[in-house]
């Protein structure tokens, strides 16, 4: 008898290709919060899947490559609130779906994700998209107030490379700095010190602004997406949201060096 409704078992953190491989007429699939790792084409070409549930909370950071890919009755989806990056033909031909909403987290969107996607499609995001022809979707860009809106996405291509790039962040005074370490994919190490300039919080007009800038692998730049989604001074949006946290992360400010007080 072929299983059409898959759930993940709670407890679950790694959905491996092996482990749904045999699971090819599905037509729902549920993923616990526990997932933060989806192998890359774990549901390629389930062309009968047509509803995808995460649970709330979900803590997976990256839809992987292809992992959607020639879904052609997907109709329902929401993106895990977390989620930071969407890579190439995630959700290639996956023509079914009306509406999609990227959410506010998300930083990074490969141009080729949406590939095959028609006329009929939207895609509302706060992110400016690089869309190929390729892909004939509406893309409905949401204005926002904040400044994580101002963010655009860090776009991937063939030859992208990891770097985490370590800047100084500021708003907890002139004398001192915060020292963030962001995760970015580009394609050189100027293009990610040029895309993390952008970012809110950082001391861009600093000459020494960049403390350290290193190559890394997939898996270290997942990792530290994460990290910088639980970290508490990327959440402040307002100086009361900083007064409430201050005590908690004034140990990790730096006194700046050359910082001369008027008298």
């Amino acid at each position: 008898m072929k299983l059409l409704k898959l759930d993940i078992p709670s407890g679950v953190q790694h959905i491996t290709d092996e482990m749904v491989f045999k699971h090819k007429s599905i037509r729902k699939l549920s993923i616990p919060q526990s997932v933060f790792k989806i192998d890359r084409c774990a549901f390629y070409n389930r062309r009968h899947l047509e509803t995808v549930y995460f649970e709330t909370n979900s803590k997976l950071t990256v839809i992987s490559e292809s992992c959607f890919e020639n879904n052609t009755s997907l109709r329902k989806i929401k993106l895990p609130d977390m989620l930071i990056t969407i890579e190439k033909y995630a959700f290639k031909n996956c023509t079914a779906i009306d509406e999609l909403i990227l959410p506010d987290s998300v930083i990074h969107v490969d141009p080729t994700a949406f590939d095959g996607w028609k006329q009929h499609q939207t895609i509302y995001t706060k992110l400016k998209l690089k869309k190929p022809i390729t892909c004939k979707a509406n893309v409905i860009l949401i204005n926002g107030t904040s400044n994580e809106d101002m963010i655009e996405t860090v776009r991937s291509k063939e030859k992208d490379k990891y770097y985490l790039v370590t800047v100084k962040c500021g708003h907890v005074g002139r004398h001192r700095y915060m020292p963030i370490t962001f995760p970015i994919q580009a394609t050189s190490k100027k293009e990610a010190v040029e895309l993390v300039r952008k970012f809110p919080r950082v001391k861009r007009n600093h000459k020494d602004f960049v403390l350290d800038i290193k190559e890394v692998s997939m898996d270290t730049y997942n990792t530290k997406c994460q990290e910088n989604k639980n970290d508490p001074y990327l959440q402040i949006k307002r100086k009361q949201d900083q007064n409430r946290i201050f005590e908690d992360i004034e140990h990790r400010l730096i006194d700046e060096p050359n910082y001369k007080r008027r008298t």
